[in-house]
């Protein structure tokens, strides 16, 4: 299943140069004449997508607009795009239009750097016919470039976060996977400029997730974050504590997610059927999105039960029939089968735990055991029975209960925690963040601690 998206690919070994980092423009924030227009953390996931914001009163991080929205988008008559489960609901009953999801992983992409499998994994056209262009979706006669759909959702999410609030919002600190290049990070600001939001900063997920983890920790402790969402891994592991966030050694794979694991439950139900994977690529797209939806909620449900019933009527037409004589399945999957049959790609996930927590120095230069570092899960597929086990074959001991941040929360806490020190909201002592591009305020915070700690080791000037 790998393509070409095998593999951990390379971590970042040197501290302070992993991650993704990213300054920004320095726009909203706070104006001179006093609080200006809200600044919010966004989480653009490939499944859902978050929106967070620090309440100044507090200075606390909480999540905005009534919980995750789904990352899918139908355009129906004259192109009103309806955006999250009502996209969904349209794609599964066939109504006009197309329903795209999981588009965070076209982003920026050449069609030669796709995993071939992608073209499987999603209920629509990709565009890849000039090698020399990013990919473009297909609706109908129009060719609709993935931020364009990304927008959509954004402004779903400023939408409910301006509802939530009561005042505009205008600009955010966005997270990125750890793995995204320039111009993955360019079209994911296209697409937050599309959605009227400016971007403050681009920071990394798992950076973002052990800044929501760390806050207001004033003890050291290195943790490795293992981000596994609905398209990519990222594993990083950073030191936190004492208001500052370091990024000691990164890696992951883009083409590695909850989707994949969808996939291998939807080539379970076609062969069921006495079809082969190919068969996908034929079925009609509503026919496909419901078999996907069915997938990802028995993936689902075998997180918390051992087996898992799907019910799909008329979902094949019946061979040298009309339509309305259709093919229709009816099975249970027991989670022993489904972690055997996607055991090929849990191992891809130690893998890169593996790589990217080998030969691990703290900040001070100290080597750190996997059994000394504590362990972040964010994303929905680290929810999984069989990560979750993976963790404690890897680390030795239980995964952590949470320690008070929700994993499907902590990248859009992190990242609001980031743009509220932008605005002035927190102080910058508190959350200061050293990764691939630290922020110049940043580096000036972290240089006054080191003055502070050195104090009379200091020579006198000459």
């Amino acid at each position: 299943m790998g393509g070409r998206g095998a593999g951990c690919g390379g971590g970042a070994r040197a501290r302070s140069r992993a991650g993704a980092g990213g300054g920004g423009a320095r726009g909203g924030g706070r104006g001179g004449a006093g609080r200006a227009r809200a600044a919010v953390g966004v989480d653009l996931g490939t499944t859902n997508s978050g929106v967070a914001w620090v309440e100044p009163a507090t200075g606390s991080p909480r999540a905005l607009g009534g919980g995750a929205v789904p990352s899918a988008v139908s355009f129906g008559g004259e192109g009103r795009a309806v955006v999250g489960a009502g996209a969904r609901g349209a794609g599964a009953r066939g109504l006009e239009g197309t329903a795209f999801s999981s588009v965070k992983r076209l982003l920026g992409r050449l069609p030669k750097e796709l995993d071939n499998r992608i073209f499987d994994l999603v209920p629509y056209e990709i565009n890849d016919e000039d090698a020399g262009a990013e990919v473009q979706l297909v609706l109908g006669e129009r060719r609709l470039a993935p931020e364009a759909v990304s927008a959509e959702v954004l402004k779903e999410l400023k939408r409910r976060a301006e509802a939530d609030l009561g005042e505009e919002v205008t600009s955010a600190v966005i997270a990125v996977p750890a793995r995204f290049g320039a111009p993955q990070k360019a079209a994911t600001r296209r697409a937050f400029e599309l959605a009227g939001l400016s971007v403050l900063r681009v920071i990394a997920e798992p950076a973002a997730a052990a800044l929501a983890y760390g806050f207001g920790r004033e003890e050291q402790e290195v943790v490795c974050v293992v981000d596994l969402g609905g398209g990519t891994l990222d594993v990083s592991v950073l030191q936190v504590g004492g208001g500052v966030c370091e990024v000691l050694s990164s890696g992951g794979d883009d083409f590695l997610g909850g989707d994949d694991y969808d996939a291998c439950i939807v080539d379970w139900v076609l062969r069921r059927l006495g079809e082969g994977p190919g068969t996908r690529a034929q079925l009609d797209p509503a026919a496909l999105h419901r078999l996907q939806e069915a997938a990802e909620a028995a993936k689902n449900r075998l997180s918390t039960a051992p087996v898992a019933a799907l019910d799909l009527p008329g979902l094949l037409p019946a061979a040298g029939a009309d339509l309305k004589s259709c093919v229709s399945f009816r099975g249970e999957l027991g989670r022993a089968e489904f972690q055997n049959m996607t055991r090929p790609l849990t191992d891809r996930v130690k893998s890169c735990i593996l790589e990217v927590t080998a030969d691990v120095r703290d900040a001070q230069g100290e080597p750190v055991t996997l059994q000394e570092m504590g362990v972040v899960l964010v994303g929905g597929g680290t929810q999984m029975p069989a990560v979750r086990d993976l963790v404690w074959e890897v680390f030795g001991r239980e995964p952590p209960a949470g320690e008070g941040v929700d994993p499907s929360e902590a990248v859009a806490l992190g990242a609001a925690l980031g743009a509220a020190v932008i605005e002035g909201t927190v102080q910058r002592t508190e959350a200061v963040l050293l990764d691939e591009t630290p922020d110049v305020e940043d580096l000036n915070v972290l240089a006054n601690k080191l003055l502070e700690l050195l104090g009379d080791e200091l020579p006198d000037e000459a």
